[in-house]
């Protein structure tokens, strides 16, 4: 039992000597790198407080990294190092989370940079920061503007995705603010994207894009198509009613009739039902059906105690 107590104890300590030597190591060389780069710094000319400022912003202390990279600033504004410490003010802005801060310094570097590389230093950390700040129009056109220059990156598909989820953002938003034209247009280019996420979402947008702009076939065909797609959608109530609301709008009686009757089979209980029994009636009165138009409000349970001839003249109307 001694025995293996003292294997165990010589094991353990081996074992804890070995970490020891192991973070020892480790320290020694981000020293020896520290001492090293400062060193190339200083004989390579690059200014001490630059290379104060990166050691700084290497280390993860960013607060003290953006007061020296802004103390290069000031020391002579023109040259290619305060330039350089700009792009590094806005990196510490960023990492800060101060957004607009990181947004107008991110410009400030781009009008003042010369690089071809330019674009791509801004991304992703340009690009979501004007998101951040709700510039999406800004965003998208940086990782297009990336996209195009980079499309071989390995990076480019993840950019990708990001930029579709941008555009997809935009559109949104423009729906809300009711400006559908311009939702429909972004919509009509995701919707080419092969194996798109979420396409059914982007169908039904665009379907009521259509719809509100009053683009009636279209809204029908898209509908149709997503209903098609997704029975199991929890808004197919909503989406079969919105199809005979365009029905009816572009005077489609057969088409109407048609979805009325198949709304009514399968959801009685909707609190749609008196709209969507009235576009039916409505339907057989103006295809000349006039007889079936009052026999059909007649046989509904919830209207018959109403539809009295000299309380409700659409019945008499129907009944010409």
């Amino acid at each position: 039992m001694l025995f293996k107590d003292q294997k165990k104890y010589v094991s353990s300590a081996v074992s804890s000597l070995g970490k020891s030597f192991l973070i020892l190591t480790f320290t020694i060389l981000i020293f020896w790198f520290n001492c090293s780069f400062s060193a190339f710094a200083r004989d390579s000319g690059i200014p001490e407080d630059l290379v104060k400022a990166v050691n700084f912003f290497h280390k993860g202390r960013y607060k003290k990294a953006l007061k020296a990279f802004e103390s290069v600033i000031r020391r002579d504004p023109n040259t290619s190092e305060a330039v350089e410490a700009l792009f590094y003010t806005a990196e510490c802005l960023y990492a800060l989370e101060n957004w607009a801060g990181a947004v107008e310094k991110y410009n400030n570097f781009l009008n003042r940079s010369s690089k071809q590389d330019t674009i791509e230093r801004l991304v992703p950390h340009f690009a979501e920061s004007l998101v951040k700040t709700g510039n999406l129009y800004e965003a998208i056109q940086i990782y297009g503007d990336w996209l195009e220059k980079y499309k071989d990156s390995t990076q480019a598909k993840k950019i990708r995705e990001r930029l579709i989820e941008l555009n997809h953002e935009l559109a949104e938003n423009l729906i809300k603010k009711k400006k559908y034209h311009q939702a429909k247009d972004i919509l009509d280019i995701l919707l080419q994207e092969k194996n798109i996420k979420n396409g059914h979402i982007l169908q039904k947008q665009l379907a009521e894009c259509h719809f509100f702009l009053k683009q009636w076939p279209e809204a029908i065909n898209v509908y149709k198509e997503v209903r098609s797609r997704n029975p199991e959608d929890t808004l197919q109530e909503l989406i079969s009613y919105r199809i005979i609301l365009a029905g009816f709008a572009q005077k489609t009686w057969a088409l109407v009739l048609k979805e009325a009757e198949g709304f009514l089979m399968n959801y009685p209980k909707s609190s749609l039902c008196s709209e969507v029994i009235y576009l039916k009636a409505w339907s057989l009165y103006m295809s000349g059906q006039y007889k079936k138009a009052v026999e059909f409000l007649f046989s509904r349970p919830e209207f018959t105690p109403i539809l009295d001839m000299q309380k409700c003249p659409r019945v008499g109307l129907f009944a010409r």
